[in-house]
């Protein structure tokens, strides 16, 4: 496989090194102007460009009309391509001031372990369509100092014998409206004082009542 080689000397354009593989139809091409260092491979599908200054660096991968680039400057390094991926045993990113990610379609965060979102200020959670959380074993949501709870329609369910409670110091059920309280099998209000009151009037229905 012979190559062919040669270097051009110039006081004006630097020093330019090529070496041609006609067998494989590559050229490598170092250029050195005084100014930037320019290394190319091209063969008849793709072109490698690595380009070198004084405060900046690139490296261009072009091939069949697609191209991925990677530029470092003192103050950015940007990474442009169709696809990107890091393989790592750990992975560490920090950031001293504001970090953003942002998917123009889906965006998905996935862990086989144990997964922790945290925020030592405040954290809001937003969606223009449905929000869905679950658990496959228990759910817990607290507040220190108050909680809330609050839609057009606001459901609280316990399937099959699940129970749901309701439970504090103090419990408020308000309704501006109408508020009906029913048990499939049995209903029971009861306390060391319990009070049942309308400010305009109280029924109590059944085929059999009891009382005391």
């Amino acid at each position: 496989m012979p190559l062919s080689c040669t270097i051009e000397l110039s006081k004006t354009g630097g020093i330019t090194v090529k070496v041609q593989n006609a067998d494989d139809g590559i050229c490598q091409t170092l250029i050195l102007n005084g100014t930037t260092i320019v290394t190319t491979i091209c063969s008849e599908n793709a072109t490698s460009t690595l380009t070198q200054s004084d405060d900046a660096f690139s490296h261009e991968v072009e091939s069949g009309g697609k191209k991925s680039s990677v530029t470092q400057s003192p103050t950015l390094v940007r990474v442009e391509c169709e696809r990107f991926e890091i393989d790592a045993t750990t992975i560490d990113t920090r950031s001293s001031e504001g970090t953003s990610c942002t998917a123009s379609t889906t965006l998905a965060l996935q862990s086989t372990g144990a997964f922790t979102l945290r925020s030592d200020d405040t954290l809001d959670m937003s969606a223009a369509a449905d929000l869905t959380g679950s658990s496959r074993m228990n759910l817990n949501l607290e507040a220190t100092l108050s909680g809330t709870f609050s839609g057009k329609q606001a459901t609280t369910l316990g399937d099959g014998a699940v129970s749901t409670s309701l439970k504090g110091g103090s419990v408020d059920v308000d309704a501006t409206s109408t508020l009906t309280a029913k048990g499939g099998i049995s209903t029971e209000l009861r306390g060391a004082m319990t009070s049942i009151r309308g400010d305009a009037s109280v029924a109590v229905q059944a085929p059999s009542i009891q009382l005391g």
